[in-house]
């Protein structure tokens, strides 16, 4: 089963992280037409199946978050973080859930990858 919400922040909280979290109505939209040459790909960008996130992050489409690492024990998904969100002090990210978004200092988000195993490229 994966992680739920609540699992999450005491992950966090047992790391020494703070964050807080707003909660709002669901998101669904984003428009991917220009994604794909704002960071370099060599062609569009797609979500994943519904399937594959729900088993390598443990969530929903329109829930995607670098949270979901907390899910991801078999190292399966590749971390990479934008050089330039990383110079933000905050990221905002959603908390498993789109109907929540939680901010977390950069140094942090660091410090949660890295205790979940991965690697932040």
């Amino acid at each position: 089963m994966p992680k739920t919400e609540a699992e999450l922040f005491a992950f966090l909280v047992d790391l020494g992280i703070e964050v807080s979290t707003l909660r709002h109505p669901p998101l669904f939209t984003v428009d991917l037409k220009q994604i794909h040459q704002i960071i370099g790909a060599a062609g569009r960008v797609s979500f994943g199946k519904p399937e594959m996130l729900m088993e390598l992050l443990g969530v929903v489409p329109g829930a995607v978050t670098v949270f979901g690492l907390i899910n991801d024990t078999q190292l399966r998904v590749k971390v990479v973080l934008d050089q330039e969100l990383m110079r933000h002090a905050v990221i905002n990210a959603h908390p498993l859930t789109n109907e929540a978004t939680t901010s977390i200092a950069a140094a942090d988000l660091v410090k949660f990858v890295e205790a979940t195993g991965h690697d932040a490229v």
